[in-house]
């Protein structure tokens, strides 16, 4: 293969990994227009959460268009670090890392809150009314 090929293949595919192309792992979260895979997941992390136990999950949401959202939580037994990567979303705004110090639930706003968080008051990152139930 010409080095001129190779080149221009690896753009290409440095380009398709900017929007759009991620494929779920089997033990991501996945929320996509309201259709939840691997919810029971989401309750083990709450729990190891609350029990003071290290953990880590992504929660893959999809937009409207049907591009990828991912969002990393890794809990150390003391804070969350919160990652959310938009470069797969076509509109999306690149990537963002915040600590934050508890998840709560917000049952008016039927969502787990992140607050205490470095450059938020609070992110809403579990919208998932009756999905725990």
């Amino acid at each position: 293969m010409k080095l001129s090929s190779l080149l221009s293949l690896s753009a290409a595919a440095l380009l398709a990994g900017c929007t759009g192309s991620y494929t779920p792992k089997e033990t991501d979260i996945v929320e996509k227009h309201g259709t939840y895979q691997n919810a029971g997941r989401l309750k083990e992390f709450l729990d190891h959460v609350e029990a003071g136990k290290k953990d880590h999950i992504r929660l893959v949401r999809y937009t409207k268009e049907g591009d990828p959202v991912l969002q990393d939580l890794s809990f150390d037994g003391k804070i969350i670090s919160y990652a959310e990567d938009a470069t797969y979303d076509k509109y999306g705004g690149g990537k963002s890392e915040q600590i934050c110090k508890s998840l709560q639930l917000d049952s008016q706003k039927q969502a787990y809150i992140l607050t205490g968080c470095s450059k938020n008051e609070e992110i809403a990152v579990f919208p998932f009314p009756g999905v725990l139930d």
